[in-house]
């Protein structure tokens, strides 16, 4: 979840969803570390590669990012 203020990111919280021990781990790991990086960011230029030295999980939360972006503009 993203809570937005004039399209800058105020709050996130990542809900984990692991089916083995390496996933929990990263997913952890991500979940972590994700609010240091896109606290106080304009949505609009958001970037997340890489997050605790995970990059999987970023792809992940770059698609639902811009499936986010892309409810906001038809809504």
């Amino acid at each position: 979840m993203l809570e937005l203020e004039n399209d800058i990111v105020t709050g996130v919280e990542v809900t984990i969803n692991p089916n083995n021990p390496t996933t929990a781990n990263y997913q952890a790991q991500f979940a972590d570390g994700i609010g240091d990086l896109v606290m106080g960011q304009d949505i609009d230029t958001l970037s997340v590669t890489v997050v605790a030295g995970s990059s999987l999980t970023s792809t992940g939360f770059r698609e639902a990012l811009n499936a986010i972006t892309a409810d906001a503009v038809e809504g």
